[in-house]
């Protein structure tokens, strides 16, 4: 055996020792180690520089980031069809950084105006700062690019607001329904909580519903959690209890984890389980680990406890790691695939 072979023969071994078995899992599906796709990031990601994956994801996403934090840290992370924000929060939560966005609106290409509904909000540009030291990290701000605010006297949007909650609750057109909802949803205000948790216990077409969830969602406000739990546990459609557990893993809630467990726990549709472990993930909460650990280990859809897994090395509590470790012989190789990358983020921990 030459010496070109040989060193080609020691590198290849040293890499199937190096790497995680998420990591080899990616590789050979000859996958790039960062995909952006929709707004929603994929990677396995071992031992990088945390100041250029921030940047890479930036590339990726067509995102402009800016860095005004000194990153210097090395990061161990996976994600798989996570949300671009998700994602920026899980890399930063490790370090004494913080980060604010900015988001803009945009139409599908190739979609029609009158059946496009709602724009798709996608982040725009993100500012990553030092946090003040030893502080614990929170929840990132929404921010809307100046530009982009409405610029309307508080006359005007009074009248818009009033006009929109009209629309929403009065004898209209479903797809005027779905438009206000979507027009108090962009007011980022508080104060249209209550038209909108009406209409998403009262009104009759899903498809409604779920409009009133995403400007729920948008909002951002601890109110929104009672309206939200209400529906993700009483609401006889699947796709909105789903949408209900995504927009609950937004609100950053200790009091949104009760509401999500008996989704884990009790619901019948696999995809609303997969949401609400997504969530619960979200929460950062270490009560969730338990009912996560039982998911992981007894939830017959294998998405679930994928997603099961993935929550709790985002929590990072080491109670769960033999519960993980066991997984690692789980029948389905998503599962094996998470439970090795959450082993890993637990060990640099």
């Amino acid at each position: 055996m030459n010496a070109h072979w040989l060193r080609w023969l020691v590198a290849f071994v040293i890499l199937q020792i190096s790497l995680p078995a998420a990591a080899l899992a990616l590789a050979a599906r000859r996958e790039g180690p960062i995909e952006v796709r929709e707004g929603r990031v994929t990677a396995v990601i071992v031992e990088s520089p945390l100041r250029t994956l921030v940047q890479a994801i930036g590339r990726e996403a067509g995102v402009e980031i800016s860095l005004h934090a000194s990153l210097e840290e090395t990061v161990t992370v996976t994600f798989r069809d996570a949300p671009l924000e998700e994602a920026l929060r899980r890399i930063l939560r490790t370090t004494n950084a913080v980060f604010i966005y900015s988001e803009r609106s945009s139409m599908r290409a190739g979609a029609r105006q009158a059946s496009a509904g709602a724009p798709q909000v996608r982040l725009s540009e993100v500012h990553v700062y030092p946090g003040p030291s030893g502080s614990v990290i929170s929840a990132p701000a929404a921010t809307r690019d100046a530009a982009e605010r409405p610029r309307a006297s508080t006359t005007t949007q009074n009248r818009l607001t009033t006009e929109a909650t009209n629309d929403l609750l009065g004898d209209r057109s479903r797809i005027s329904q779905k438009r206000a909802a979507t027009t108090l949803g962009q007011t980022y205000d508080a104060r249209n909580v209550g038209p909108l948790a009406q209409a998403l216990a009262e009104n009759d077409d899903p498809t409604v519903r779920l409009s009133a969830i995403k400007a729920l969602g948008k909002l951002r406000s601890a109110e929104t959690v009672g309206p939200l739990s209400d529906a993700l546990l009483g609401d006889p459609d699947f796709d909105v209890r789903e949408a209900t557990a995504r927009a609950l893993g937004r609100t950053w809630s200790g009091t949104a984890v009760n509401p999500l467990v008996q989704a884990l726990q009790q619901d019948g549709s696999a995809l609303v389980r997969d949401a609400a472990a997504r969530a619960l993930g979200n929460t950062w909460d270490e009560s969730a680990v338990d009912p996560l650990v039982q998911a992981l280990t007894s939830d017959p859809n294998p998405r679930v406890r994928e997603s099961a897994a993935r929550a709790l090395g985002v929590i990072g509590d080491s109670r769960a790691a033999s519960a993980i470790a066991r997984a690692l012989s789980d029948a389905h190789p998503w599962v094996r695939e998470q439970a090795a990358a959450a082993l890993t983020v637990l060990g640099k921990r």
